[in-house]
């Protein structure tokens, strides 16, 4: 039974590699970085110098909508032509 103890020592543990595939490259990472990762979402992050960075995604896109350009009367009752701009 000693003998089983001595190889059951000897072996060393199987470290588990977190490895992701970002931008078509395989990275290893740690466990903490990977469920970080994941949790955001793999298409946010990119390599910046060989490092794993996370895109600056701009949080308030402004939408710039269609205005009447000279308004001068009612747009849901037109009495003449109103030009549209973007």
């Amino acid at each position: 039974m000693s003998e089983l103890f001595k190889v059951l020592e000897g072996k060393q543990q199987r470290q588990k590699s977190h490895t992701l595939i970002i931008e078509g490259k395989e990275v290893t990472v740690t466990k903490d970085q990977k469920l970080e990762i994941i949790r955001n979402g793999l298409q946010n992050y990119t390599f910046v110098d060989g490092k794993i960075q996370r895109k600056i995604i701009d949080k308030v896109k402004k939408y710039k909508f269609a205005e009447i350009e000279n308004l001068s009367s009612d747009p849901f009752w037109p009495t003449e032509v109103h030009k549209w701009t973007k």
